[in-house]
């Protein structure tokens, strides 16, 4: 073999062995890339979930405090209106006497 022809077939490994390096280093990097690209996704996921999760939480207690006072209230008017029927019995029931008794009020004419 010619000493050019040598000279160019070693120049050609040469070059072909640095460009088979290259492109590992590429797919080195480029799966690096990935793997980064991959973990900041799941990272933020996690972060959305994390926040769904904490807004789900404060909507239901939201809604027990929002339960609790609609039955605070409820009961408070309830043992209003008992009080209330308590009061006015007494007279319900003479009046119901009364008209048990005499019968109805006539109309006067």
């Amino acid at each position: 073999m010619s000493p050019e022809l040598e000279r160019l077939i070693s120049a050609d490994e040469e070059a072909r062995s640095r460009l088979e390096s290259a492109r590992a280093m590429a797919r080195s990097k480029l799966e690096a890339v990935r793997a980064e690209i991959q973990s900041a996704r799941e990272a933020k996921a996690h972060s959305m979930v994390e926040a769904l999760e904490a807004e789900v939480l404060a909507i239901r207690e939201a809604s027990r405090r929002e339960s609790a006072q609609r039955d605070r209230r409820r009961s408070a008017y309830r043992e209003e209106r008992h009080r209330q029927a308590q009061r006015l019995l007494p007279a319900a029931i003479a009046a119901y006497l009364a008209i048990v008794r005499e019968g109805p009020a006539r109309k006067k004419t």
